[in-house]
């Protein structure tokens, strides 16, 4: 058995990868589009690469040899990382991360103001739960 599987790296990564990219279809129902398909596609890709590098390069380096800070800084990298992998414009998946185009026309229609920093909140609350989650079990284990 690789190290890897050794941390329970891999169900780590089932689990919450599962966990986010289904849970918007149990609230708002499977809408069959390729928009729904992709967002959740890049979502268990990014929740695992947060995984992967939580699990297997932050806690070990830094978190298990009581270098908290130093982890803490790691973690809000790796978030900002992440974050930052999901809204980039010029990725390939970029446009199925925005609103659809009659939203968009609904918000400007109501002259509603845009909360840039509250969008970006809201979409890393899973990888902040995935992050927290992912750590508490790995130290309690």
């Amino acid at each position: 058995m690789s190290e890897i599987g050794k941390k329970h790296t891999w169900l780590h990564i089932l689990f919450w990868g599962i966990l986010w990219a289904l849970l918007p279809y149990v609230f708002f129902g499977f809408e069959n589009s390729m928009r729904s398909v992709v967002r959740s596609g890049v979502t268990f890709g990014l929740i695992a690469a947060l995984v992967l590098g939580n699990m297997e390069w932050l806690l070990p380096r830094y978190y298990f040899q009581k270098k908290i800070g130093a982890y803490v800084l790691g973690a809000i990298g790796l978030l900002a990382l992440i974050s930052f992998l999901q809204e980039w414009d010029f990725m390939p998946w970029a446009e199925h991360f925005n609103p659809p185009e009659h939203i968009q026309q609904r918000i400007q229609q109501k002259g509603s103001p845009k909360s840039i920093g509250m969008r970006y909140i809201g979409r890393l609350v899973p990888f902040l739960t995935t992050l927290l989650g992912s750590s508490l079990i790995e130290v309690a284990r």
